[in-house]
C-alpha cells in the first residue's frame, strides 16, 4: 500500500509538471 501510494504521488507530480508546462505553451503561442 505505501508503494502504491507513493507511485500515485510521483504520477501526480509528475501530471502537474506537464500540465503546467502545457499551460506555458498555450500562454506562450497566444
Amino acid at each position: 500500500m505505501f508503494s502504491f501510494s507513493n507511485h500515485t504521488l510521483n504520477w501526480v507530480e509528475l501530471y502537474s509538471t506537464l500540465s503546467l508546462s502545457h499551460q506555458q505553451q498555450d500562454e506562450v503561442l497566444s
